[in-house]
């Protein structure tokens, strides 16, 4: 009795925190997604009307100010949001999202996820940790390393995920990561506190790889 008395208690706490976890994610998209939507529409409206220089300059900053908030809120949301809590959901989200990040840029990015995936839960902070994981990977690319090439290989393999993030830039100087600074270590860490290996090899360009045991 006094188990079935728990297990109830820890189902109804772990229902109580989805459904804020939910709640969270309607009201971000709402009230903050669609304000900074109207305050994005607006300035281009300034931005195109007005002639004086100065006012251009502040719409243009604040068109981009308010873009950037409404990717960062739209990954927020993404995290919250129970309904993504599995491994299919992550790696369409990833996919899709490296797919329009290179998309205006002059690096060619290949990207290889596999066709089917069995519905395994992953946690939110899992999902979180291993985007940003990627996010600083392919940010580095476009950033520093002047490539031309890109690839991104995404594998299940006797329940551990890997991430295979590769370019043909320039790669890192000998002894030193200078160029990609805190975003090594920040992607180390993030792989750590999930229980997952983080490594970068230097030849012929960077090759980054990601690796999580799941299911």
């Amino acid at each position: 009795v006094l188990r079935s008395i728990q297990l109830r208690r820890k189902l109804e706490k772990q229902k109580a925190i989805v459904q804020e976890r939910n709640r969270i994610s309607a009201d971000l998209h709402d009230d903050f997604g669609s304000s900074l939507s109207e305050i994005f529409l607006l300035s281009d409206i300034v931005m195109q009307e007005t002639k004086i220089a100065k006012a251009k300059n502040a719409a243009i900053k604040i068109a981009d100010n308010s873009r950037s908030l409404l990717e960062g809120i739209g990954e927020v949301i993404w995290t919250l949001n129970s309904n993504n809590d599995y491994l299919e959901n992550m790696v369409a989200y990833i996919r899709r999202y490296a797919a329009e990040y290179f998309e205006n840029s002059t690096v060619k990015l290949k990207i290889n996820t596999p066709v089917n995936l069995a519905r395994t839960q992953i946690s939110a902070e899992r999902r979180r940790n291993i985007f940003y994981a990627v996010k600083e990977a392919l940010h580095n690319i476009i950033k520093h390393a002047q490539a031309t090439d890109a690839e991104m290989k995404i594998k299940l393999d006797k329940k551990v995920l890997s991430i295979i993030i590769k370019d043909n830039g320039r790669g890192m100087p000998k002894g030193s990561l200078n160029r990609f600074g805190n975003g090594i270590i920040n992607m180390r860490n993030r792989m750590t506190s999930i229980k997952g290996e983080f490594s970068i090899q230097n030849h012929k360009g960077t090759k980054v790889t990601l690796k999580l045991p799941v299911g």
